[in-house]
């Protein structure tokens, strides 16, 4: 049965669904940064929860569910990840997203997922126009790694031979603006860089010889590579290495360099720690951040206020009264900032009155507390939400109350 208590969706909570369904996991810091920078952590492992419950109407599952990893220290680390429900809420929003994966991953490689979500976070933050905008808006599209895998016939070590190979990258972040689709390998340092073992398929040369035969392999009917026959548009493929250190940085480059020179390359390999990713890429991007910053408006001119006169001319009319000062003008994103605040005060004054009636009921001491401001409650709903759709229900019951 439907929980009643189950969060309202505001536009803030669907950014956040929406993020998680493109990341496939996020983590409660890469939620507080996404939807809560400058607020307290404790908001946002409240909403999670609240997110976690069933909608209050019939068919209206939870949006998250709740997992955990545990840090090779033992400390335990909560991550979120969408429910088949929240998903039906994000596939309309995000027509790209890649289909959900059977399974979720083990427990040693959310730890890794998520340091590669760090970049995609950073992207997302830097792109987006506001902390409520719908992410489907972004010049970018990023794949996370699922169940499917890019199969394609990899050249033996005799001539004529061939066998079959497959490349599951750990995200693909495809830049139609820029023309560009980059491959994403995150690597953490547990593989080798270089390995004359041909089974050994995790060491970064290994990963670029197979990304090379992808790339500039004529596929088995000869019509194209590989690479176009899996991607029938013209964007042009790039090999992306992350890495945990400058130091891993220069020797995965000086290997990359000495596998396969540069001259002997037709695609780019890059090599970038997880902490400068963000920045390089963005010049992926200069064309739309130059595009956002002509079509922002100007900011509003500074008048410089005349200087009075020492003495008025003894004819001139008195100056009129000043005018009252409650006119309030908002624009629209304000007013969803307002209502989503408004919702939040309310559910938050919702779980305390709740937390108060669970204590009274059990028998211990109970709270002289005044009733919840009822009168006050719908004049804000007057004039903030409008009686907008979504608008909070009737004000929280007073505890031992009816």
């Amino acid at each position: 049965m439907p929980n009643a208590k189950g969060a309202v969706l505001t536009d803030r909570d669907r950014a956040l669904l929406t993020y998680v369904g493109i990341a496939r996991y996020a983590s409660a810091d890469h939620v507080h940064r996404l939807i809560a920078p400058g607020h307290s952590k404790k908001l946002v492992y409240r909403r999670l929860a609240k997110l976690c419950l069933p909608g209050g109407r019939i068919g209206q599952g939870a949006c998250l569910r709740r997992l955990q990893y545990r840090r090779a220290e033992g400390t335990g680390v909560p991550v979120w990840a969408l429910t088949p429900y929240g998903r039906s809420l994000v596939a309309p929003l995000v027509p790209w997203l890649p289909p959900p994966a059977a399974h979720d991953v083990g427990h040693r490689f959310l730890e890794h997922t998520l340091l590669l979500n760090d970049v995609l976070l950073w992207l997302v933050l830097a792109l987006r126009r506001s902390e409520m905008a719908p992410l489907a808006e972004l010049p970018f599209r990023w794949l996370a790694e699922g169940d499917e895998a890019l199969q394609f016939r990899a050249l033996g070590r005799h001539l004529g031979e061939s066998f079959q190979a497959v490349l599951k990258p750990d995200a693909i972040l495809e830049i139609p603006g820029s023309r560009r689709r980059v491959f994403v390998e995150a690597e953490t340092g547990t593989q080798s860089i270089v390995t004359s073992h041909p089974e050994r398929t995790g060491a970064v040369i290994a990963k670029l010889q197979r990304y090379q035969e992808f790339f500039t392999v004529r596929s088995d009917d000869l019509d194209a590579t590989w690479y176009r026959r899996a991607f029938r548009d013209d964007l042009a493929p790039r090999l992306l290495f992350l890495v945990h250190s400058p130091e891993r940085r220069q020797r995965v480059e000086k290997a990359v360099k000495a596998a396969l020179p540069t001259h002997a390359l037709s695609f780019k390999v890059l090599v970038f720690t997880f902490d400068e990713a963000a920045g390089k890429l963005l010049s992926y991007f200069e064309d739309f951040l130059a595009r956002r910053r002509r079509a922002a408006p100007p900011p509003p001119p500074t008048a410089t206020p005349p200087a009075p006169s020492k003495s008025p001319p003894a004819s001139a009319p008195p100056p009129p009264p000043a005018p009252p000062r409650f006119a309030l003008a908002v624009n629209e994103p304000e007013l969803r900032r307002l209502r989503d605040s408004f919702q939040r005060v309310y559910e938050a004054l919702q779980d305390a009155y709740d937390a108060i009636d669970r204590h009274q009921r059990a028998g211990r001491c109970r709270f002289d507390i005044d009733g919840f401001p009822v009168n006050e409650l719908e004049l804000l709903r007057s004039l903030i939400l409008k009686d907008r759709p979504g608008a909070p229900g009737p004000a929280p019951a007073r505890p031992g109350g009816a």
